[in-house]
Protein backbone atom coordinates (compact mmCIF):
# COMPACT_ATOMS: atom_id res chain seq x y z
CA UNK A 1 0.00 0.00 0.00
CA UNK A 2 1.19 3.48 -1.21
CA UNK A 3 1.98 6.02 1.78
CA UNK A 4 -0.59 8.30 1.98
CA UNK A 5 0.66 12.12 1.06
CA UNK A 6 -2.50 13.80 1.87
CA UNK A 7 -2.14 17.74 2.12
CA UNK A 8 -3.88 18.56 5.37
CA UNK A 9 -7.64 20.64 4.58
CA UNK A 10 -6.06 23.98 6.33
CA UNK A 11 -3.78 23.89 3.16
CA UNK A 12 -6.56 23.40 0.75
CA UNK A 13 -8.20 26.86 2.25
CA UNK A 14 -4.92 28.21 2.44
CA UNK A 15 -4.38 29.02 5.99
CA UNK A 16 -0.96 28.37 5.98
CA UNK A 17 0.51 30.29 3.11
CA UNK A 18 -2.59 32.60 1.54
CA UNK A 19 -2.99 31.08 -1.76
CA UNK A 20 -5.48 28.04 -1.80
CA UNK A 21 -4.67 25.03 -2.99
CA UNK A 22 -7.64 22.61 -4.66
CA UNK A 23 -7.73 19.10 -3.29
CA UNK A 24 -6.47 16.33 -6.44
CA UNK A 25 -9.15 14.10 -6.85
CA UNK A 26 -8.29 10.91 -8.84
CA UNK A 27 -11.73 9.31 -10.67
CA UNK A 28 -11.63 5.89 -12.02
CA UNK A 29 -14.52 6.46 -14.90
CA UNK A 30 -14.39 3.32 -17.19
CA UNK A 31 -17.39 4.79 -19.00
CA UNK A 32 -17.29 8.47 -19.31
CA UNK A 33 -18.05 9.84 -23.11
CA UNK A 34 -19.65 13.14 -23.44
CA UNK A 35 -21.36 11.76 -26.57
CA UNK A 36 -23.44 8.75 -24.86
CA UNK A 37 -25.95 7.92 -22.89
CA UNK A 38 -26.87 6.26 -19.36
CA UNK A 39 -23.84 4.96 -17.64
CA UNK A 40 -21.35 6.49 -20.11
CA UNK A 41 -22.67 10.16 -19.75
CA UNK A 42 -23.06 9.75 -16.30
CA UNK A 43 -19.53 9.13 -15.75
CA UNK A 44 -18.68 12.06 -17.92
CA UNK A 45 -20.75 14.51 -16.13
CA UNK A 46 -19.33 13.48 -13.08
CA UNK A 47 -16.36 14.15 -13.52
CA UNK A 48 -17.34 17.56 -14.52
CA UNK A 49 -19.10 18.55 -11.35
CA UNK A 50 -16.20 17.23 -9.63
CA UNK A 51 -13.81 19.91 -11.45
CA UNK A 52 -15.98 22.46 -9.84
CA UNK A 53 -13.94 21.23 -6.55
CA UNK A 54 -11.44 20.00 -7.33
CA UNK A 55 -8.17 19.78 -9.75
CA UNK A 56 -9.48 15.82 -11.26
CA UNK A 57 -7.39 13.09 -12.66
CA UNK A 58 -9.74 10.56 -14.33
CA UNK A 59 -8.80 6.83 -15.48
CA UNK A 60 -10.84 6.13 -18.47
CA UNK A 61 -11.23 3.57 -20.66
CA UNK A 62 -9.58 3.16 -23.91
CA UNK A 63 -13.08 3.75 -25.91
CA UNK A 64 -13.77 6.51 -23.25
CA UNK A 65 -10.65 8.20 -23.90
CA UNK A 66 -11.03 8.19 -28.00
CA UNK A 67 -14.32 9.69 -27.51
CA UNK A 68 -13.33 12.35 -25.25
CA UNK A 69 -10.27 12.96 -27.78
CA UNK A 70 -12.49 12.78 -30.75
CA UNK A 71 -14.59 15.29 -29.28
CA UNK A 72 -11.53 17.81 -28.83
CA UNK A 73 -11.62 17.86 -24.61
CA UNK A 74 -8.84 16.44 -23.77
CA UNK A 75 -5.93 18.93 -22.20
CA UNK A 76 -9.03 21.53 -23.34
CA UNK A 77 -10.79 21.24 -19.85
CA UNK A 78 -9.33 23.48 -17.06
CA UNK A 79 -8.62 21.31 -13.87
CA UNK A 80 -9.64 17.73 -15.60
CA UNK A 81 -6.79 15.46 -17.14
CA UNK A 82 -8.08 12.44 -18.78
CA UNK A 83 -5.93 8.95 -18.76
CA UNK A 84 -6.32 5.51 -20.25
CA UNK A 85 -3.73 2.30 -19.50
CA UNK A 86 -1.59 0.93 -22.00
CA UNK A 87 -3.57 -1.97 -23.09
CA UNK A 88 -1.99 -5.41 -23.68
CA UNK A 89 -2.17 -8.12 -25.66
CA UNK A 90 -3.70 -10.44 -22.61
CA UNK A 91 -6.08 -7.41 -22.21
CA UNK A 92 -6.69 -7.11 -26.33
CA UNK A 93 -7.56 -11.28 -25.44
CA UNK A 94 -9.77 -11.45 -23.03
CA UNK A 95 -12.12 -8.66 -24.98
CA UNK A 96 -12.80 -11.75 -27.71
CA UNK A 97 -13.63 -13.78 -24.84
CA UNK A 98 -17.80 -13.99 -25.41
CA UNK A 99 -19.51 -12.85 -22.39
CA UNK A 100 -23.23 -12.82 -21.22
CA UNK A 101 -23.39 -9.24 -20.16
CA UNK A 102 -23.20 -5.92 -21.58
CA UNK A 103 -19.38 -5.67 -20.59
CA UNK A 104 -17.05 -8.84 -20.35
CA UNK A 105 -16.38 -8.70 -16.88
CA UNK A 106 -12.93 -10.93 -17.31
CA UNK A 107 -11.30 -7.92 -19.62
CA UNK A 108 -12.92 -5.76 -17.14
CA UNK A 109 -11.15 -7.47 -14.31
CA UNK A 110 -7.83 -7.07 -15.90
CA UNK A 111 -8.56 -3.72 -16.90
CA UNK A 112 -8.86 -2.73 -13.29
CA UNK A 113 -5.25 -4.35 -13.21
CA UNK A 114 -4.02 -2.53 -15.37
CA UNK A 115 -5.76 0.96 -14.35
CA UNK A 116 -4.87 0.54 -10.64
CA UNK A 117 -0.98 0.08 -11.97
CA UNK A 118 -1.26 3.69 -13.85
CA UNK A 119 -2.73 5.45 -10.60
CA UNK A 120 0.10 4.32 -8.60
CA UNK A 121 2.30 5.43 -10.68
CA UNK A 122 0.14 9.38 -10.71
CA UNK A 123 -0.67 9.43 -7.15
CA UNK A 124 3.18 9.10 -7.16
CA UNK A 125 3.46 12.23 -9.06
CA UNK A 126 0.48 13.93 -8.04
CA UNK A 127 -0.11 13.20 -4.56
CA UNK A 128 -4.09 12.60 -4.46
CA UNK A 129 -6.83 13.40 -1.98
CA UNK A 130 -9.45 10.77 -2.61
CA UNK A 131 -10.20 7.91 -5.61
CA UNK A 132 -13.65 8.08 -5.88
CA UNK A 133 -14.76 4.77 -8.26
CA UNK A 134 -17.59 6.40 -10.43
CA UNK A 135 -19.24 3.68 -12.77
CA UNK A 136 -19.31 -0.65 -13.04
CA UNK A 137 -18.27 -0.81 -9.91
CA UNK A 138 -20.10 -3.86 -7.98
CA UNK A 139 -19.11 -5.04 -4.48
CA UNK A 140 -17.48 -7.91 -5.92
CA UNK A 141 -15.60 -6.14 -8.12
CA UNK A 142 -14.86 -2.66 -6.71
CA UNK A 143 -11.11 -2.40 -7.91
CA UNK A 144 -7.94 -2.10 -7.09
CA UNK A 145 -7.27 1.80 -5.99
CA UNK A 146 -8.47 1.22 -2.36
CA UNK A 147 -5.01 0.61 -2.14
CA UNK A 148 -3.49 3.24 -2.40
CA UNK A 149 -3.89 4.34 0.69
CA UNK A 150 -5.68 7.23 0.62
CA UNK A 151 -9.83 7.92 1.15
CA UNK A 152 -11.52 5.61 -1.72
CA UNK A 153 -15.45 6.11 -2.31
Amino acid sequence: MLTPCTPEIDDWQGASTGIEVRPVLLLMAYECMPDAECEAYAGWERVLQAAREFEVHAIVSAESFAAVERHGYVGTIPGIHFHTPQLDPLYRLLQRAPNLFAHNNIAYYYWQHLAYRLARELHRRFCFSLVHQINLSTFRAPGYTWQLGIPYV
